[in-house]
């Protein structure tokens, strides 16, 4: 840290108590972001050249909410994973050339994609997505209203301590319906199915992510009934066993994070979420069971709900051209597929 400060101009030094803690706070997640959008880390840092505290305070202001970097990488990821895949995916078979595109962003997609964005844009666009996708699960659901929408979100457990991280990993409470839902999508299981099991207070579920790209990795459950919590289920894509790493995570994250936790605070925020629950519980599936595929017409109507992220430069529909005129359409083609290389050669003859 003292070799960080070293490192900046005069205007970006902590110059007090409330400066410092803000700086701690959130140099490490800027410096991680710079890095994934190949950005200056001083650019993203501009709200709090005048002050880290003072740019914290005025920066949620103008937000109507915290900054949320999680947020903004899981913005991101869906980006791709609702609009620019099957977009890409659709261009390249119409012009015949079928591709096997990666299903998971390429490294190099946040960058073409939010290299040119700043901050507080990003941490806007991150909820105008959080507030969309809200509304399209709701309907799903068949439930309308700001009470059922609120119904659907629940207090954490571990409150500021959600965000944990180790090494190169990094977890998350998930703490909303929603949230829910994208991570099962994801990973391929039935956490959304969970839900009931927050609502009642019975488990708290967490995300175990990379740190530097925000990547998924593995989900896991926290049985909040027991004396103590306790790590009850884990796993990664597909309901596969983590990898030895991600459970050695897990099992750190509930050993020193959950079970210091104060048991009346845990009693308090089943409590809350019981009754905050009990409009919607009765609407929602049971315990592992599996989500409804989405249909044509939702995988579009989410595609269409992220165009605003679009760069001014490319299209709608342009999609596989502008990464070629950036020299970049190779990385999103798997190479278990048709070669990228034939992809590219088809595309510019």
């Amino acid at each position: 840290m003292l070799r960080q400060l070293d490192q900046l101009p005069a205007e970006y030094l902590p110059k007090s108590d409330d400066d410092h803690r803000v700086f701690q706070e959130l140099w490490q997640p800027l410096v991680d972001l710079a890095c994934v959008l190949q950005r200056d880390v001083l650019e993203l840092a501009a709200p709090f050249a005048q002050g880290w505290g003072q740019g914290q305070r005025v920066l949620a202001n103008k937000l109507g909410a915290a900054l949320d970097f999680d947020a903004i990488y899981a913005f991101a990821r869906a980006t791709y994973r609702y609009s620019v895949y099957p977009a890409l995916k659709a261009e390249l078979a119409k012009r015949g050339q079928p591709a096997d595109v990666a299903e998971d962003p390429p490294l190099a997609f946040f960058a073409a994609w939010f290299g040119q964005v700043g901050l507080r844009r990003l941490a806007q666009m991150a909820l105008q997505w959080r507030d969309a996708y809200r509304q399209f699960s709701l309907e799903r659901l068949g439930l309308r209203g700001a009470e059922a929408a609120a119904s659907l979100d629940w207090l954490p457990v571990v409150g500021g301590a959600a965000g944990y991280s180790h090494g190169n990993y990094r977890v998350i409470e998930l703490t909303s319906h929603q949230a829910l839902e994208l991570e099962g999508r994801e990973q391929e299981h039935c956490v959304a199915s969970y839900a009931v099991k927050c609502l009642t207070g019975d488990s708290a579920l967490f995300s175990i992510r990379e740190r530097a790209t925000g990547k998924i990795l593995s989900t896991f459950e926290v049985d909040l009934r027991r004396d103590r919590p306790l790590l009850v289920k884990h796993y990664a894509q597909g309901n596969q066993t983590p990898k030895p790493a991600l459970q050695a995570v897990a099992e750190r994250f509930v050993k020193r994070v959950m079970e210091p936790t104060p048991i009346q605070r845990i009693a308090a925020v089943r409590d809350a979420r019981r009754r905050a629950g009990a409009p919607v519980v009765h609407r929602l599936d049971s315990p592992d069971s599996q989500e409804s595929e989405l249909t044509a017409q939702e995988q579009q109507r989410l595609a269409e709900m992220l165009a605003f992220t679009y760069p001014a430069e490319v299209q709608r529909r342009d999609v596989s051209r502008y990464l070629e005129r950036k020299g970049l359409l190779n990385l999103f083609i798997r190479t278990s597929g048709i070669d990228a290389e034939q992809v590219k050669i088809a595309h510019t003859a």
